[in-house]
């Protein structure tokens, strides 16, 4: 079964959330998310994600990209 487009994504952790611990981790690349600018880190797994042809973005974009304007509510 091949997935839509649209679906084929991934989040990358970033910077701001996980702070400078991941700085220097085995296999993480501090970059730039493509989508805002902000600074989030690439991870071995996203590398893999990324050869399968899916898009990376940092958590923000991601969450924003999958539940705006899809009649979720936000309220309480």
């Amino acid at each position: 079964m091949e997935r839509k487009e649209e679906n084929k994504i991934y989040s990358m952790p970033l910077l701001k959330n996980i702070g400078l611990q991941a700085v220097g981790k085995k296999g993480w690349k501090l970059t730039q998310c493509p989508v805002c600018g902000c600074k989030c880190f690439e991870t071995p797994q996203a590398r893999v994600l990324r050869d399968l042809k899916y898009v990376g973005m940092c958590t923000e974009c991601m969450l924003r990209k999958r539940f705006c304007n899809k009649g979720v509510s936000n309220a309480n």
